[in-house]
């Protein structure tokens, strides 16, 4: 087959944008009111009447940027299946305020790298590798060290239907777990469609016209943080204590996609199961079994405020509403970059569109999901 000429190549602009992700920047808040400590009456603590009311705030600043995006396009199919690597980050500032000691400020960070694998037929594999760093601001130790990971298999069963199953190692739960991923998802990512995905998350999710998104759902929310122990709180001679808290958020979310470079949200409801623990790290120095605590506590129930925004840079590859690429967007937004189980906002995937939105779709709309020599 002859050579198509290099100026027909350039007028139809095949070379395009390198990635399928773009370049993300995002920042979330979260917090809970002031509420009362419910101590295990069974077990007295001096730590209950010192501790007193407790409340909780954190603010993130995260990104993921796209390294590497290679495609391969079969000769005897217009299927392409592709390989995606990104570069994430994280940086976590969490307030545990105590009303009978002074505030903590805990420091968390990460660095990590994540490959996404698409087949091009039904099936992608998600691998996600997240250090952490972690730090009390009134701390003179170095930074805790600690490992969080994700390993997927996602097979997808038509449009309406997908399952995942693998692995993953988190702190959402205020301890150590290496813990299987379960999930599925029902209904087509940019329709009305409900996802269980545990140990993250259960939605049900709904488009509201063409710039809102809707969604009830319940999750998990906490995390492990290094806590100096500044305030003689453990008589031990440890000189930073490690502090668990997690909670199990049911909330209504509202997203806003103005564009494809911005997204925001708002989301409010109820913290419920809510759980504090100090540990002695001296006492738990094998740093695989889950920890044993010398003090916990639950929190009265309360409400809980959740807003973030997200900004995107760069051009992307079209998607053009392609099931396998919505499914890889899906994944990358349902680990966050931090293990905070808080991460990007998801405005990569539309609903669909109007008869006149495709009518107005051009060749440079689809390039990227076609073989050029498919043109020939």
């Amino acid at each position: 087959m002859a050579e198509a000429p290099r100026d027909t190549l350039d007028h139809l602009n095949i070379k395009g944008a390198k990635h399928y992700f773009l370049s993300t920047v995002y920042l979330n808040y979260y917090s809970t009111p002031t509420a009362s400590l419910l101590p295990d009456a069974t077990k007295p603590n001096p730590l209950d009447s010192r501790l007193m009311n407790y409340s909780f705030s954190q603010l993130n600043v995260g990104y993921y940027v796209p390294l590497l995006t290679k495609d391969f396009r079969s000769k005897d199919s217009v299927r392409i299946s592709n390989f995606s690597f990104l570069t994430t980050g994280d940086v976590l500032v969490s307030t545990p305020h105590f009303s009978g000691m002074p505030d903590h400020n805990l420091y968390k960070m990460s660095f990590g790298f994540r490959g996404i694998y698409n087949n091009g037929k039904n099936d992608l594999f998600f691998s996600d590798i997240t250090p952490l760093l972690e730090q009390d601001t009134r701390s003179v130790q170095n930074p805790t060290f600690k490992l969080a990971f994700t390993l997927l298999w996602d097979h997808m069963v038509g449009d309406n239907f997908s399952f995942r199953l693998g692995l993953t190692r988190t702190f959402i739960f205020g301890n150590r777990y290496v813990l299987p991923y379960v999930g599925f998802r029902m209904g087509r990512l940019d329709k009305v469609n409900l996802s269980v995905q545990f140990p993250r998350n259960i939605s049900l999710n709904f488009p509201l016209g063409r710039l809102f998104k809707g969604s009830v759902y319940m999750k998990p929310t906490g995390g492990l943080y290094t806590f100096a122990n500044s305030d003689s709180i453990y008589n031990g001679s440890d000189q930073t204590l490690t502090f668990g808290q997690w909670s199990l958020l049911t909330g209504l979310r509202l997203d806003c996609n103005p564009s494809n470079t911005l997204s925001f949200f708002l989301s409010s409801g109820i913290t419920q199961f809510n759980l504090i623990s100090f540990a002695s790290p001296s006492f738990n120095s094998d740093n695989i079994t889950t920890l044993t605590s010398f003090y916990q506590s639950h929190i009265k129930p309360g409400a809980f405020l959740n807003f973030g925004i997200t900004l995107r840079f760069g051009q992307a590859k079209q998607s053009y509403r392609n099931r396998n690429l919505y499914e890889m967007f899906d994944i990358n937004n349902s680990v966050d970059p931090g293990d905070n189980n808080d991460g990007a906002g998801n405005g990569n995937i539309h609903p669909p569109g109007n008869k006149k939105d495709y009518k107005n779709i051009k060749y440079k709309d689809i390039e990227d999901l076609m073989d050029t020599q498919d043109l020939y």
